[in-house]
């Protein structure tokens, strides 16, 4: 009986002409009928720049009259260390812009690390300058702090001779006025230079 069960199960075994999956050619696991995503792609090295915008309803601050515009640039370098992370460089990273009414704004990042493929850093020493006049001649500054975090993202072009990769995300900072703290948020994104 044994025998007869052992033949009816090596009938249907693989032989040389069978062709046994061992593994999905897309890149994606199963498992009982259910997929699961690949991981997200990894940090890399390299010199990532990119633009930032406030958000929408952060436009203005109505208690200290004056209108908040933060849309500039971004530039920061990744730098990948002899044990594997990936860092923020402190000396090179900055975070500039200025507004149409001629309002301006500079941070520095620092203490940035990316790790599984999500950036995190702080915005010190950040300076918002505007015009309290009409003709602009007089300025106020505010001084800032804030935070700056995003995930790494890669985009296949198809037909161009590199892909892009870089990264999304968003950030926060609270402006120290006379009336109050002011928080502004908004969204960034920075790719990566050759």
């Amino acid at each position: 009986m044994l025998a007869s069960a052992l033949a009816l199960l090596a009938s249907g075994c693989a032989n040389k002409d069978d062709v046994v999956a061992t593994q999905r050619s897309d890149g994606l696991s199963s498992d009982g009928g259910l997929t699961t995503t690949p991981r997200p792609p990894e940090c890399q090295a390299g010199q990532y720049k990119g633009a930032l915008n406030a958000a929408q309803g952060a436009l203005s601050a109505t208690d200290a009259g004056i209108k908040i515009q933060y849309s500039g640039s971004i530039d920061f370098a990744i730098t990948e260390s002899l044990s594997g992370e990936f860092k923020l460089n402190d000396d090179t990273a900055a975070l500039s812009g200025m507004g149409n009414d001629g309002s301006s704004f500079n941070a520095e990042i620092h203490g940035g690390e990316c790790d599984e493929g999500q950036v995190q850093a702080t915005l010190e020493n950040g300076t918002y300058t505007f015009y309290t006049d009409a003709a602009k001649t007089q300025t106020m500054t505010y001084d800032f702090r804030g935070s700056i975090t995003g995930l790494y993202t890669l985009q296949v072009n198809k037909g161009a001779s590199a892909d892009l990769s870089g990264f999304v995300g968003t950030w926060n900072t609270v402006l120290k006025t006379p009336y109050g703290d002011l928080v502004v948020s908004g969204t960034w994104s920075a790719t990566r230079t050759p």
